[in-house]
């Protein structure tokens, strides 16, 4: 070997590396021949001191350069069926090793580097990993290099640290991506992640009675670990590795442990938050906040695929193959966004026909009765205040299976409601609730199945006749600027379902009766009255009850109506000076009304953005 051979390189500093490349077939290649070309390396190259200390041996960068060399070298002809098993243990530390490359006695190197270099700092040069030239080739190059980097290596240290590449961003973005593709592709008998108890019960998700259910997910811990995710959305917001970081998400991921990945990112968030709240630091604060920005589009495109997977019936779910470890776990991390989940599956169907609806609440019922302690968890689905509509789909399916009585369940909550002075606007919910789907209610028998079945809507329509009086001369308003008394449109919805369904005729009786009662109870002229019956209709006639009642149920609240809308408009009865209107503002502008409004307006935000506020 010629020193003037050596010398043609001289344009930058990862060439003293490269130039060993020439050596292999060319000379003997033991220990002292490597040591030889490393000394000439300080004469002949500029700028060596980069990768070289005072003493003219490779330091932390250079070992790191070295390595990444090597490992490439040493496997680029190899093909995967010629890979030693020494590579899935302890390489090159004291066992049988026979996977060399074809040019390059790999041993030479795992040698030179126990004898010469164990006194580096080897955190260092993991981090020096992070030089232009970087980049994982495939898995065979990324089990040469954590050899390679065990050999130099104290006992106690044995692997790659993992903050060594996942708490900063490298310069090298695309080969940190790199680095971090191959390792979730590793086995743990390659590289084990470290993960702390939390992480741990995630990684389990894809295991049953020990055995791993997800057969194509190589390295559970590595999908569980916080730092690794994190860093991944990190990265997936830069334009020149974000659509790579995109297909590592969805192939890799989604694919083979979509378990890990929906309670990973539920945990991240929401640790991410905690610090953000909690933390006396400011710059803990500030990290944390970053990371909770970071990778919005990729959590968010995510998030819509775990819901689809996981809440939403359909074939396509055969990639959860542990479905009920995976929900127990994502309850006992945030039962919040369980029940949000639910809700938003629910909205997904609102223009899907009535049997995929039906089946989307009955799959949402059968998440329920998996959760840890059911019986506590149904209770809150069916009483929870997000989503009054899909309270009551959940109630009534039950109902129809015989797993709720309802008109019990309806008591209940509507003593609930009332002990916190939001009686009359859960009446309101239910009414529209009857309102926008009693003409597709079919028998409890029939096929396809109703959500509303004719039973359970005769059940509702008898709980609302037997309101207590104050409740049914509560006013509520409409677009128009008129306005009915709850009893009046308890009376318009009985009449719309009578006409709708004759067999309901046995109800007529009692809503003839509540229209009496409760004009009786506003002083207005009564049939009977017959001086009182020329007269021009009065607010709680038929004509003027059905239009109020329909702009209600219709505009108001159904979805098309936004509560944005319904506070401008009663903004505007306060300021107008008409007495009705004021009378109006004062029966509805209580403390509970007004959270009701400002829920809807909340629950407007969180179907825009997902399910990321719920994280």
């Amino acid at each position: 070997m010629e020193v003037q051979y050596l010398g043609k390189y001289h344009d930058n500093d990862i060439q003293c590396v490269h130039i060993l490349l020439e050596m292999g077939p060319s000379c003997t290649f033991d220990i002292g021949t490597l040591r030889k070309a490393l000394k000439l390396l300080a004469d002949k190259l500029p700028n060596v001191n980069t990768i070289l200390d005072s003493n003219d041996c490779l330091n932390e960068s250079g070992v790191a350069r070295l390595i990444h060399f090597f490992a490439a070298a040493g496997t680029k002809k190899q093909k995967k069926n010629n890979i030693s098993s020494a590579f899935l243990g302890d390489i090159f530390n004291g066992r049988d090793v026979q996977c060399t490359g074809e040019d390059w006695d790999l041993e030479v190197i795992s040698n030179l580097l126990a004898l010469d270099y164990n006194a580096l700092n080897w955190e260092l040069v993991g981090r020096a990993f992070d030089f232009p030239e970087f980049s994982v080739r495939d898995t065979r190059h990324l089990e040469v290099i954590l050899a390679l980097y065990r050999s130099g290596t104290k006992p106690e240290e044995k692997q790659l640290p993992l903050d060594t590449f996942t708490t900063k961003e490298w310069i090298n973005k695309a080969g940190q991506l790199s680095l971090l593709q191959y390792l979730l592709q590793c086995p743990p008998t390659i590289y084990s992640f470290q993960v702390d108890n939390e992480e741990k019960l995630d990684a389990n998700t894809v295991i049953v009675d020990g055995n791993l259910v997800a057969t194509n997910c190589v390295n559970p811990r590595g999908w569980a670990s916080a730092r690794v995710l994190q860093r991944l959305l990190h990265l997936s917001d830069d334009e020149t590795v974000g659509p790579k970081v995109r297909v590592i998400f969805n192939v890799m991921g989604l694919l083979s442990c979509p378990e890990i990945i929906f309670c990973a990112l539920v945990r991240l968030q929401l640790s991410n938050a905690a610090v953000s709240f909690e933390s006396s630091s400011a710059e803990e604060r500030a990290i944390a906040a970053a990371n909770s920005q970071a990778g919005m589009s990729m959590k968010g495109e995510l998030m819509r695929k775990l819901l689809s997977l996981f809440f939403i019936s359909q074939e396509s779910s055969k990639n959860v193959r542990n479905m009920p470890g995976a929900l127990r776990r994502l309850w006992t991390i945030s039962q919040n966004t369980v029940e949000a989940s639910c809700i938003e599956a629910w909205r997904s169907t609102s223009n899907d026909p009535p049997p995929v609806r039906f089946q989307t609440v009955v799959h949402v019922i059968g998440i329920v009765r998996i959760l840890p302690s059911s019986d506590d968890a149904i209770v809150t689905i069916l009483n929870g205040n997000k989503d009054p509509e899909f309270c009551f789909s959940v109630a009534f399916v039950m109902a129809d299976h015989d797993m709720l009585t309802l008109r019990p369940w309806l008591t209940d909550r509507w003593s609930a409601a009332t002990n916190t002075g939001n009686g009359g606007m859960y009446a309101v919910s239910l009414i529209s609730y009857i309102g926008k789907n009693f003409q597709k209610a079919t028998p409890r028998g029939s096929e396809p199945k109703p959500i509303v079945s004719i039973e359970n809507l005769q059940t509702t329509l008898e709980f609302m006749l037997t309101l207590d009086n104050d409740t049914m001369n509560s006013v509520v308003p409409t677009p128009s600027g008129k306005a009915v008394t709850l009893g009046e449109s308890i009376k318009a919805i009985v009449d719309a379902c009578i006409a709708r369904h004759p067999s309901l005729q046995e109800i007529l009786p009692s809503s003839a009766s509540l229209i009496t009662a409760t004009n009786l109870e506003a002083g207005q002229p009564q049939a009977g009255d017959a001086p009182q019956q020329a007269a021009a209709p009065v607010r709680g006639s038929q004509e003027d009850v059905e239009e109020c009642a329909n702009q209600y149920f219709e505009q108001i609240y159904a979805s098309e109506e936004s509560a944005r809308k319904v506070m401008e408009m009663l903004k505007s009865f306060k300021a107008s000076g008409n007495a009705r209107e004021n009378d109006i503002v004062s029966n509805i502008m209580c403390i509970r009304c007004v959270l009701f409004c400002v829920s809807q307006f909340l629950c407007l935000i969180y179907h825009s953005s997902f399910m990321l506020p719920y994280l």
